[in-house]
């Protein structure tokens, strides 16, 4: 993960009442680690790639389901600042746009190393 200059150092986000965290602790670190490996940071918020739909991309690198609060989670421990939106039920990040898209086009291939099993 590169490092980042954002305009914002919010961490924080809103809690909706129909949202929770449905990770357990290992896969909370499965999704940290595989963010850290993965996801290349920018100096400006990506507005194209929200947290919901970054979650998305998450779910089809490690073929199990997460809930929104789980990725924004995942992101405040790992201490990447949201645009700060407090209104919004997602929030963006300075994520690279490559990156995402690369996340997208290889669904669950090899490329994240450090979270496969050593077994496959």
């Amino acid at each position: 993960m590169k490092k980042h200059i954002a305009c914002s150092i919010n961490i924080d986000y809103k809690k909706f009442e129909d949202e929770s965290i449905t990770l357990d602790a290992e896969k909370m670190e499965l999704l940290k680690s595989t963010i850290v490996e993965n996801l290349d940071l920018t100096e400006k918020f990506n507005e194209r790639r929200t947290s919901y739909g970054l979650k998305h991309l998450f779910e089809n690198v490690l073929g199990f389901y997460l809930s929104n609060m789980d990725f924004k989670e995942a992101m405040k421990q790992l201490e990447i600042p949201n645009n700060g939106d407090m209104v919004k039920r997602n929030v963006s990040y300075p994520v690279s746009e490559s990156t995402c898209n690369f996340l997208r086009d290889t669904k669950g291939s090899t490329f994240y190393t450090n979270t496969k099993k050593e077994s496959e």
